[in-house]
């Protein structure tokens, strides 16, 4: 549930306070040789090294508000970032699991600093960017599910191994062979941060729905088809 205006940082409370107690230690052990006589250029690179390690932490409470249609960051030296959704032209996962989330507006490549980045990993942060953006993309989202539950989708699981799944059921290329979901045996993990799906039949299948990623249409056809497999024994 979005609620408008509140906060929701993107570093949970426990790793704030684990790195502010570091930053702390280093700010201090920076800050010592001030009261020491040593030469003036020792004392300002103390000083300067001081500051950074202040600013650092400014980055530890970055978050992000949801306010009249529009995603503000506050982040690095509580400098604020503004998109409004409207604009919003695609959002760029920064790596395999998704953590980070970059939103690019129309008017700016994916690589301007102007853009908003998030990192997407506590989570209430993730259902909340998901609650979003499902809002701003239902329609297409809608369809690009119905297009993977008919005409539906490979799965590879290496180079070597790959299936075939629609809505009928797990396509094995090697002898054609399809099982269907009712004689598919399921059971589904629910994490904080990911959805873990395993699917039973002459072989075993295990497939991680990392939330970040926000790939609704492919969270939204495992759910389906989990729904007609067997309960996992």
């Amino acid at each position: 549930m979005i609620e408008e205006g509140k906060k929701y940082y993107e570093f949970s409370l426990v790793e704030r306070i684990f790195f502010i107690l570091l930053l702390g230690i280093g700010s201090v052990g920076s800050f010592i040789p001030l009261f020491i006589e040593i030469e003036f250029i020792v004392k300002l690179i103390s000083v300067s090294v001081t500051l950074f390690i202040l600013s650092v932490a400014t980055f530890l409470f970055s978050y992000f508000t949801i306010e009249d249609n529009c995603i503000i960051k506050t982040g690095f030296l509580f400098i604020k970032t503004k998109i409004n959704l409207a604009d919003l032209k695609e959002v760029v996962f920064n790596d395999y699991r998704g953590s980070t989330l970059t939103f690019v507006p129309e008017n700016r490549t994916r690589y301007s600093i102007r853009n908003i980045i998030i990192r997407a990993v506590v989570p209430e942060c993730v259902f909340v960017l998901r609650e979003l953006l499902y809002k701003k993309y239902k329609n297409n989202c809608d369809e690009n599910t119905e297009l993977l539950l008919t005409k539906g989708f490979e799965l590879k699981m290496s180079r070597k191994k790959s299936y075939f799944l629609n809505q009928e059921g797990i396509k094995i290329p090697e002898t054609q062979e399809i099982i269907k979901w009712e004689d598919v045996q399921c059971s589904v993990k629910n994490k904080k941060t990911k959805i873990i799906y395993t699917f039973v039949f002459k072989e075993k299948i295990s497939i991680i729905r990392y939330l970040a990623r926000i790939e609704i249409p492919y969270d939204n056809f495992f759910e389906t088809v989990s729904r007609k497999c067997k309960k996992m024994r």
